[in-house]
């Protein structure tokens, strides 16, 4: 299933081949003030048209196809599919 997203900046177009997340904690001392930093960083890994992978914050991309559909198209469909009575 080849999912494609658009890079909302940029407007480039990849091939997204997963997500990623990550935690951090950092820790700096100012003087006699310690200050500590703590987060979750949500990614996605992608490819260009040379195979080249590259990582994007998960905001900063639009999924506009999966499998050559749009995805309105792909939510639509399961949503008929679910109103047929099963027997």
């Amino acid at each position: 299933m080849a999912v494609i997203v658009r890079h909302n900046v940029s407007r480039t177009e990849f091939v997204l081949l997963g997500p990623g997340y990550g935690a951090y904690m950092a820790m700096s001392h100012i003087g006699w003030v310690k200050i500590e930093e703590s987060g979750e960083l949500f990614k996605v890994a992608v490819c260009d048209r040379k195979g080249a992978i590259l990582w994007f914050d998960a905001q900063d991309v639009t999924v506009v196809a999966v499998d050559g559909v749009v995805p309105s198209e792909v939510l639509d469909d399961r949503k008929q599919r679910a109103a047929i009575p099963q027997r």
